[in-house]
């Protein structure tokens, strides 16, 4: 089998997987069943009166209702969980909250918020059902692996794109200002041990102890009950706040390149910057372009020895094309067999194996870690606190050299800031694929010699390549306008590959030239 073969056979691997993904996700988006679903809280929205602020004697006045009046001023929400334990979040209708089990609840949630046992929450501004979920679940829910003294003391205390107030039994208010304590159900305080334990997992039907949230100098126990998800995008963290033990042990070592790459994306992002939020210094946009740089340069020895690869496989091929000359015309599988055995001799003689066309596989892991790495650094609560650290959540955001925002501020972007680095993506990687369909000189000269069907069959895979890369190169150019993260790392990988191949290539072709003389 030969190098064209192999990569050929590679090709149709991935290229299967892909469409068996592919089949995959339609499949289960378009499978549909009745829910089930397991019932766990309510929450009590009380709707805003402009022409009576909301007190004491408001809640009073809504527990004393014996008509089904009051609930017309109320919006309730059911926190319940599916058939597969995820958190579900839905608005009752007008006729639901008149149902007799739900207006009980609805009363005694009235009634706890009357003791000072429980928030009472009211939305700033009028917002569609949809958006009042999101709110809610952002609220009420924080990720897997979060920090104990983010969900304290920096999680309700942001003054940015604030949606809902809670009232504490004195005035509506928000954010929260005061210290919040974590408890269990049982109303106890949890010390950090029982935290990491209890937030490795996600809230279930199941779950015991359970997290509520209160306010630290409140007398009676003010609180809110929080559900842990791990839904998305989930914080970078630590073996003793969320699972690595997974996949005999491959959850180590993702954590780890996760951990690893992240480190030097939150030292690079404040390199002198005196901890202070920068336009260019202090800033992620910085982290992003140097750990891009570092990343793709500690994975340079591996793009070598694919490049090695391939000049030893052009260096070999006038010897293949003679065997197989040789045994063309005939057919038979002990001749084929006899071809195989001298086509393996040449291979050894060039220190040619053939497990090397998958040492690109290598440097995947590492790749998708970046990845990963650049979605998850902007989730708050884990090692890495990108978005306190440099003002993203605060009213000093300043953005990348002026104009280039990211992570939770990236849909404050100029539409033509989306537009322009798109471009520049979609440009360099159009740059990046025409460079690597053209093959250097060197290994025209010793172009495997093709009868009329590899000839064809050889243009089909071609046309098909290009499509693939066309395809590719709209993908990255449509995410990009989406996530200004990923179009900074995407512009300057590609950059860095451009040089990267035209280096490499004049170093192949001297150590070619130089075995060549050698008599290989």
């Amino acid at each position: 089998m030969n190098f064209n073969e192999n990569k050929s056979l590679v090709n149709k691997l991935v290229f299967s997987l892909f469409l068996v993904m592919v089949f995959f996700m339609i499949s289960q988006f378009f499978r549909k069943s009745a829910p089930i679903y397991t019932e766990d809280s309510i929450c009590v929205f009380l709707r805003q009166d402009s022409a009576r602020p909301l007190t004491k004697s408001t809640i009073e006045d809504l527990v004393t209702d014996t008509t089904d009046s009051y609930l017309e001023k109320l919006d309730i929400f059911r926190f319940r969980f599916d058939s597969k334990q995820n958190l579900d979040i839905s608005k009752m209708t007008s006729e639901e909250k008149k149902q007799g089990e739900n207006k009980k609840k609805c009363k005694k949630f009235l009634e706890n918020i009357l003791n000072g046992e429980r928030f009472c929450f009211s939305f700033l501004k009028n917002q569609d059902e949809n958006t009042q979920i999101s709110v809610i679940r952002d609220f009420f829910c924080i990720k897997v692996g979060t920090n104990q003294n983010y969900l304290e003391e920096q999680k309700f205390t942001s003054t940015k794109d604030i949606r809902l107030q809670y009232f504490d039994g004195d005035e509506l208010k928000m954010p929260i200002k005061e210290q919040m304590t974590l408890y269990t159900q049982e109303h106890q305080p949890l010390n950090p041990f029982q935290y990491n334990n209890l937030i490795k997992e996600k809230t279930t039907s199941y779950s015991n102890p359970t997290l509520w949230l209160g306010l630290k100098e409140k007398t009676t126990l003010l609180s809110f009950k929080v559900y842990i998800d791990d839904s998305g995008d989930l914080p970078i963290q630590w073996p003793s706040k969320s699972k690595w033990s997974y996949f005999l042990g491959w959850g180590y070592i993702w954590n780890f390149l996760i951990v690893f790459i992240g480190f030097f994306l939150s030292f690079f992002s404040s390199v002198c910057s005196n901890s202070q939020p920068g336009y260019f210094f202090g800033n992620i946009g910085l982290g992003i372009i140097l750990t891009t740089i570092l990343v793709r340069t500690l994975l340079w020895p591996i793009y070598t020895k694919m490049s090695s690869f391939s000049m030893k496989m052009s260096l070999a091929q006038p010897e293949i094309n003679k065997v197989q000359t040789k045994y063309a015309l005939k057919k038979d599988s002990a001749t084929a067999q006899q071809m195989q055995m001298e086509i393996l001799k040449i291979y050894r003689k060039h220190n040619i194996s053939v497990l090397e066309i998958f040492i690109t596989f290598v440097q995947m892991p590492i790749l998708i870690a970046m990845f990963r790495t650049l979605k998850r650094i902007f989730v708050s609560g884990g090692i890495f606190d990108v978005n306190t650290r440099f003002g993203i959540v605060h009213s000093e955001d300043k953005p990348f050299l002026g104009f280039i925002r990211f992570g939770l501020n990236n849909a404050d972007n100029l539409v033509i800031t989306k537009i322009l680095l798109s471009f520049l993506v979609g440009l360099s990687m159009f740059w990046l694929n025409k460079i690597n369909l053209q093959k250097p000189a060197y290994q025209k000269q010793n172009a495997q010699l093709l009868n009329l069907e590899q000839k064809i069959k050889q243009q089909q895979q071609e046309k098909t390549m290009k499509i693939i890369n066309y395809i590719m190169i709209l993908f990255m150019t449509f995410t990009a306008y989406k996530e200004m993260t990923m179009a900074l790392y995407w512009l300057i990988g590609n950059l860095y590959t451009v040089g990267q191949t035209l280096i490499n290539r004049q170093i192949m072709k001297k150590k070619y030239y130089l075995l060549k003389n050698q008599g290989f």
